[in-house]
């Protein structure tokens, strides 16, 4: 049973949603594992990390509706183009000594049908994408990228010395205009080394005190070893204020900068920070206890028309929170001003004081993705939850009841068979395992990029059992018109309709699906 319970803190009314625990409703292990009805209608994207190279278009069935393939692991984020094409982010491995989590360095284009139309590259040892890119309307990306400053540079800008790495890896975001069949132009960009405050010595420069420049970056806030000092890991764009938000881990906090000026003019005060939120610490308006967000993913803007707008959603992955960990789903509605500002009162942090609505589980570990994941609110109120360090992808209805849930059934040596059940690396209910993921990303039925496509879908990406029916391809009891259609969707190459395993489906598997056309159906 699942409750819902009201509360209050600091004055704000607080909906938190506790759902029942989600179970293998239909005895599966991987793929589909509940379905109660009641999901948004559409399809869901997603690209896994450690299993192989493709990306996969689903339906809510589990059923690949459409797959490509590439070279590199992503790096990390894929999305669909409003003409059905695929922009998909990669990590090639090589040419940069800067790395870490969500280390990317290439963007690609392909078509439906998997021709590469398009391809940048943006990766030397002073700069490299990662994590996350976003599709403008006018057709450019909004890109994520660290910079390196060397330890000379970080030291003049005020930065402590011996509290950070080799180099120091400040963010900026950069927005790329493709040209031709690869290669693109830089037209707009944002440093956040362009917004710096520090209190460690008027000999340097932007000297003063974060508490009273609450819209500048700390230079020396989260200090330590770590060369990638903000770690932002999401980027997301509100067409209609022209705003977009950065979502950094290792500040715990969300960023709004403009994108309504030129290039000169974000680096300028302009360019400051118009909001920021999770962390007030971060700007000296707040201690530990008034933290928020700990290590959060994915901050996104609620779309027009959707319930919840004109709010925020974000995945608090719960990284680092006080007592046993868990993550959230959570809602904010950030004060913005009629003039597309945010107000900010003395002394006092950015509003608002709560979250809106929240989402955790009833046992609050039993729901914990350390790092990766994300959500994103549907139109019909639901929402479509990513927990990535696990590899499960599941939605909640309006009330946090658990409607549908899928566990990604790939790992290290592929495709898994139903009765697998994903491996860990043993790190606790946070670690991550073997079918890990980013995030997912849902399309609805009428996404203009699905028209004049073919939405057939094909086979699981998990395995099934091919005793005692081998020929039963979708496992449903029978073998029929539906099992010949996977195996014809696989003709040539292997598949599941491989039903002599000889390497390729053909004319033999086939007659073997004939001999046993109803003969071994369940009664």
């Amino acid at each position: 049973m699942h409750h819902m319970y009201r509360m209050l803190q600091r004055g704000i009314a607080l909906a938190v949603i506790f759902a029942s625990p989600a179970f293998a409703q239909n005895g599966n292990t991987v793929g589909v594992v509940r379905d109660d009805g009641g999901t948004q209608p559409g399809y869901w994207l997603f690209a896994p990390l450690a299993a192989n190279t493709n990306t996969y278009l689903m339906d809510q069935q589990g059923r690949v509706v459409n797959q490509w393939t590439s070279s590199f692991r992503p790096g990390n984020s894929v999305y669909l183009t409003p003409d059905g094409g695929l922009i998909r982010t990669m990590d090639p491995g090589v040419g940069s000594i800067i790395g870490g989590g969500g280390a990317g360095g290439v963007i690609e284009r392909r078509s439906w049908t998997g021709a590469l139309e398009w391809s940048f590259s943006h990766i030397t040892d002073s700069y490299r994408l990662h994590h996350d890119v976003e599709l403008l309307p006018n057709g450019n990306l909004l890109c994520i990228a660290w910079e390196s400053k060397s330890a000379a540079e970080a030291v003049a800008a005020g930065r402590v010395a011996g509290t950070f790495g080799a180099a120091l890896w400040p963010d900026k975001i950069i927005e790329v205009q493709p040209t031709g069949s690869s290669g693109g132009t830089i037209v707009w960009e944002w440093h956040a080394w362009d917004h710096l405050v520090q209190f460690q010595s008027p000999d340097y420069p932007n000297y003063g005190n974060p508490s009273r420049n609450p819209r500048r970056i700390d230079v020396n806030h989260r200090t330590g070893n770590a060369s990638d000092w903000m770690h932002c890991n999401g980027v997301d764009y509100n067409a209609e204020l022209d705003q977009i938000m950065i979502t950094s881990r290792s500040f715990s906090e969300i960023w709004i900068i403009d994108h309504d000026t030129t290039t000169e003019e974000a680096a300028g005060p302009a360019g400051d920070l118009l909001y920021r939120w999770g962390n007030p610490e971060a700007y000296g308006r707040g201690s530990a206890a008034d933290r928020q967000f700990f290590g959060q993913h994915d901050a996104k803007w609620i779309k027009p028309g959707v319930p919840g707008y004109p709010g925020v959603t974000v995945f608090n992955n719960g990284n680092g929170r006080p007592g046993t960990p868990y993550s959230s789903i959570d809602e904010l509605m950030p004060p913005i001003l009629r003039d597309g500002t945010y107000g900010i009162d003395l002394d006092e942090p950015f509003g608002p004081a709560m979250f809106s609505w929240s989402y955790v589980a009833p046992v609050p570990s039993d729901f914990y993705s350390s790092f990766i994941s994300g959500a994103e609110r549907q139109r019909n109120g639901n929402t479509l939850i990513c927990s990535g360090a696990k590899g499960n992808v599941f939605e909640i209805d309006v009330d946090g009841v658990e409607v549908w849930r899928y566990i990604i059934p790939l790992d290290e040596k592929g495709s898994m068979t139903q009765g697998d059940i994903p491996s860990s690396d043993g790190g606790g209910p946070g670690g991550s395992g073997s079918n890990k993921t980013f995030r997912a990303e849902r399309y609805e039925l009428d996404f203009e990029g699905f028209v004049g496509k073919d939405l057939t879908p094909g086979a699981t990406i998990e395995l099934y059992p091919r005793d005692p029916c081998p020929a039963d391809l979708n496992a449903d009891g029978k073998v029929d018109g539906a099992d010949a259609g996977l195996l014809l969707a696989s003709w040539g190459e292997p598949g599941v309709g491989d039903l002599n395993e000889d390497g390729v489906c053909d004319g033999a598997d086939i007659g073997l699906m004939l001999a046993a056309w109803g003969v071994c159906d369940k009664p």
